[in-house]
């Protein structure tokens, strides 16, 4: 082995034991685990931690106007880190279960994050169980882990973020500002139990001013900013990498003939893998997998190694893949918002079929479906069979009263020049947020002219069934297919219906056996 990982977290004094299970996760891995936590947590925690080898660090935290709880900053974790670690190094949320990790990918992680930053996105999951059957989704707009050459750390991130606020959307764009390359490790290991979200967006957005403003000169839009290099770094400059130590001999039948996409194919990150392109093949037994593709889509480099090791680690017979979207704007290429929402793209692929199926021919197993970033299908806005333009104006409100509703109205404000807001509806009088424009759901009762949108990562579809009961339907607008806001207001709606049927009068149907979906 090359050398150990420290991995730095500091564990909650709540909720303890569910910490101390993904813990020992690290530790059954081969990770030193090194918690930073005030003298009074630490005197609560350490007691339940009897036995498992966590080297608690006492760090003072002292409360300021932003960081009203006594949370430790994501850079002295790191010194700690800095100061342990021989050579790689980094931070994890402690409730972040990882898969079983063997000794060559323990190895694959050291090689990739030497002179790097390697970031892992979790998977939300209900219960720890469900992760055998695949029952995932991935957390797509944020980062829970990540692992850094100790060279880097001394200088990396002293920005003022701690635990619990948006100090993932940043990172990167940190590590592009120091020229250390961004890498994300595809091979799904990371998993977390979904509850709700306790950190605050108000306290993440002046941070995220403070940033701007200190590389930027201008906090304006700060946040809105920040997840647009977030995403742009993703599309753009990292490098997705992924385990596989395995000789496979792999098909792909695809439906017509299409340079693009055998071009796709060709660069696959191999290591070994032989990949035989043909559109018809009478010995398909030869083959350990075959992929089949019915329409043109952009494939990772390492979509084989991600789509095999997924395979072959959960026993999947037959594997259905849901593509993400590119979206053009202007000629450039930019992460479709289509993707923030894995349960929308469920709702996409199922209205107009996956285009990607793998079959299995040496695994005994269950069939899956899984939406994971490594097929992309590009969009265009001015595409009038797949988006609508809507200029609204008046007045509008957001529902529900959650986190990622106020992070969808600080990212979206400055282009809705047209519209006044009200606030926020919720069916609670506080919802989750530090402020007091708050209404009861109720007043659309009385206001009928206002515009409703509805901005939520979970329970989309119960939500809009509840508002349309109160006002119009024409008047409620599903956040998450609101793909681009141009700077005068219009709004570029992804049309579901338009792309359904663009999709079928193509003709297309997906080869090989999909019934089990």
């Amino acid at each position: 082995m090359n050398g150990k990982i420290t991995i730095g977290t500091s564990i909650a004094p709540i909720n303890i034991e569910d910490q101390i299970f993904c813990i020992q996760s690290w530790l059954d891995n081969g990770f030193d685990v090194i918690s930073c936590n005030t003298s009074e947590e630490i005197e609560i925690i350490k007691p339940l931690c009897s036995g498992m080898k966590i080297e608690f660090v006492e760090i003072t935290c002292e409360l300021n106007a932003i960081r009203d709880k006594k949370l430790p900053y994501i850079h002295d974790i790191l010194m700690c880190v800095w100061k342990k670690t021989k050579s790689i190094g980094g931070f994890a949320n402690s409730d972040i279960y990882l898969d079983n990790i063997t000794n060559d990918l323990y190895e694959f992680i050291y090689k990739e994050a030497s002179k790097s930053l390697l970031f892992v996105r979790r998977n939300e999951v209900n219960n720890i169980e469900n992760i055998e059957q695949l029952d995932w989704k991935m957390h797509f707009d944020g980062i829970d882990m990540f692992l850094i050459d100790k060279q880097f750390i001394p200088s990396f991130f002293d920005e003022g973020f701690f635990v619990q606020s948006c100090w993932d959307n940043f990172i990167l764009l940190k590590a592009r500002m120091q020229g250390i390359q961004v890498k994300e490790l595809m091979n799904p290991i990371a998993f977390h139990k979904k509850h709700v979200q306790k950190w605050s967006f108000k306290t993440s957005n002046i941070l995220a001013e403070k940033f701007w403003l200190k590389y930027f000169d201008n906090k304006e839009n700060a946040f809105a900013r920040a997840m647009q290099s977030f995403y742009d770094i993703l599309l753009n400059e990292c490098r997705q990498v992924c385990f596989l130590n395995e000789r496979l001999k792999c098909l792909f039948v695809i439906n017509k003939k299409s340079w693009i996409l055998k071009q796709y194919i060709e660069k696959q990150d191999s290591l070994g893998l032989t990949i035989t392109v043909e559109e018809n093949d009478n010995n398909r037994e030869k083959y350990d997998y075959i992929f089949y593709l019915v329409k043109d889509i952009k494939l990772s480099p390492v979509f084989c190694k991600s789509v095999i090791y997924t395979m072959m680690r959960f026993g999947c017979k037959k594997l259905q893949l849901g593509e993400f979207y590119i979206t053009k704007i202007n000629g450039e290429r930019h992460y479709s918002n289509l993707n923030k929402s894995i349960e929308l793209l469920e709702y996409i692929h199922e209205q107009c079929e996956a285009s990607i199926l793998v079959e299995a021919q040496n695994l005994v197993g269950e069939s899956r479906y899984m939406a994971y970033p490594i097929a992309y299908k590009e969009m265009d806005i001015n595409d009038s069979e797949t988006f609508r333009k809507q200029t609204l104006q008046g007045t509008y409100y957001i529902i529900p009263a959650g986190i990622r509703a106020n992070r969808w109205y600080e990212e979206n404000k400055g282009n809705l020049c047209n519209l006044k807001f009200l606030g926020f509806l919720d069916n609670y009088k506080k919802g989750y947020l530090e402020q007091n424009s708050i209404l009861p759901i109720e007043i659309l009762k009385r206001d009928q002219e206002a515009y409703v949108i509805v901005a939520s990562k979970y329970y989309i579809e119960e939500i809009m069934k509840q508002v349309q009961t109160l006002t119009e339907k024409n008047r409620v607008i599903n956040a998450g297919f609101i793909d681009f806001i141009d700077s005068d207001g219009t709004i570029y709606y992804f049309d579901i219906n338009r792309y359904k049927r663009k999709y079928e009068a193509i003709g297309i149907k997906a080869q090989g056996d999909n019934s089990e979906r």
